[in-house]
């Protein structure tokens, strides 16, 4: 489980994720980001990898994007072909409680896939920590579970961090928040 010094109301994530050659995606697929702590008024929310779709899900609620997943990322198959992704994460709390105007966001390799401004964040009090990867859902061709890496977490409550070796987003400079820190 990560951390952060103070619970903040918007929070953006970035790291870099591959899975091992091969590795074949299954339903119900994987939490890639599950937000710990009052996030989501206590009841868990977190962005999860489909084979057709990206989602955000509160309170059992899923926000999905349909348009990019699993399938998409590694050239229209179902098997992993070992390359690195970057995957950038927004979250932002509701204004106040039930305006329903909380904000949830990824983006792969910098093209946005998700975007929603319009979900309800059950009453959160904010964003205080996060476990990544939380659950793993996939199998390979012969059946053995397999490996996942993920290298170059940052994290910021300022805005957008963007991916390694691309100039960052306007108004950012490469680094990132220095309140993060690992719990055992």
């Amino acid at each position: 489980m990560y951390s952060i010094s103070t619970v903040s109301q918007e929070l953006w994530l970035r790291l870099m994720s591959r899975w091992e050659p091969g590795l074949i995606m299954t339903s119900p697929g994987q939490k890639m980001i599950y937000w710990t702590g009052k996030a989501c008024g206590g009841h868990g929310c977190y962005f999860d990898i489909y084979q057709g779709s990206l989602r955000f899900v509160t309170s059992g609620i899923p926000y999905s994007s349909n348009l990019f997943g699993w399938t998409a990322m590694h050239g229209g198959k179902n098997l992993s072909n070992g390359k690195w992704f970057c995957h950038e994460f927004h979250v932002k709390n509701e204004t106040s409680p039930g305006a329903k105007n909380g904000v949830a966001q990824w983006w792969v390799d910098a093209i946005p896939y998700l975007n929603f401004n319009n979900i309800d964040l059950q009453n959160s009090t904010g964003f205080g920590g996060f476990l990544l990867p939380s659950n793993h859902h996939y199998t390979t061709v012969d059946g053995k579970g397999r490996w996942q890496d993920i290298d170059d977490v940052a994290v910021s409550k300022d805005g957008r961090i963007g991916c390694l070796g691309s100039t960052p987003p306007p108004g950012r400079n490469s680094r990132a928040d220095e309140n993060l820190k690992a719990v055992p």
